[in-house]
């Protein structure tokens, strides 16, 4: 397909979202401050409820409070809660491509999710744990910037391939950018923390990055990503280079595990 140049225009981010990230980015511990962004929010206040009492945990007892629900799942896990509420907010905005959207949701939730869960069991520092499920989504959610700006080229583009989502060089050949490329752009345009940018730039082209845990991060959202795509085809899961390149052949059983885990969340939160 010839390339052909695309106008940028980047759909909004929920501001409930936004808010939660900058909190925590921040890396404050108080929880109380946490509670009163997703408190503003009555959709998203019922909404973590519903998912912290859902099978998936399997808690014991029913949360019957957004307080209890921070404090008893903590900061990381509610952050990502609410950013899978705030995309499922963005729904509406793409009712005329609910297929891609679906599919779109789908990758990001899986993706981030992943990421969540390789960075703690690769044991990398909590500053980089935090928002590594908003860097693992934000990461797919590129292709949401290249749908708003381009609904019927990108559906034409969808309808080219037999997996429900295109490839990045497809996508870079179609518009002269890709989602890797545009996800950092995106980042800065939602004012996102300046951590989730660096480590965006970094998965578009790992390799001169040096080692570190932005980079580790930044393979294990390329690695949630190849995972997510496999489990939306029902392939079997394997390992991808960029993850052995992280741990080495021993991490491989760890991952599939994770990402079996992740396949069942996914089912779980994802309203399709």
């Amino acid at each position: 397909m010839e390339e052909r140049t695309l106008d940028i225009s980047f759909p909004s981010l929920p501001s409930t979202v936004t808010e939660v990230q900058s909190f925590i980015g921040s890396g404050k511990t108080n929880p109380e401050p946490l509670v009163e962004i997703i408190e503003r929010d009555p959709s998203v206040s019922v909404n973590v409820l519903r998912r912290a009492n859902s099978a998936y945990y399997g808690l014991r007892r029913e949360v019957e409070s957004v307080d209890h629900a921070v404090r008893l799942l903590g900061f990381i896990e509610i952050c990502a809660i609410t950013m899978i509420e705030g995309m499922d907010k963005m729904r509406q905005r793409f009712s005329q491509h609910p297929a891609i959207f679906r599919s779109v949701l789908r990758e990001a939730v899986f993706t981030g999710r992943f990421a969540q869960k390789m960075t703690a069991a690769l044991d990398l520092p909590l500053e980089w744990r935090r928002p590594s499920f908003l860097a693992g989504s934000i990461y797919v959610m590129g292709r949401l910037v290249l749908l708003y700006a381009a609904p019927t080229r990108y559906k034409e583009l969808v309808a080219q391939f037999e997996a429900p989502l295109p490839t990045t060089d497809a996508e870079r050949c179609a518009f002269g950018v890709s989602h890797r490329s545009l996800a950092p752009l995106a980042s800065d345009r939602w004012g996102l923390p300046d951590r989730i940018c660096s480590v965006l730039r970094v998965a578009e082209e790992p390799a001169p990055a040096p080692q570190g845990p932005r980079r580790t991060l930044a393979l294990s959202l390329r690695s949630g990503s190849h995972f997510a795509r496999q489990d939306m085809t029902e392939e079997p899961f394997t390992l991808p280079e960029t993850l052995k390149e992280v741990g080495g052949e021993a991490i491989e059983a760890r991952a599939a595990e994770v990402a079996e885990d992740v396949s069942s969340y996914v089912t779980e939160s994802v309203r399709l």
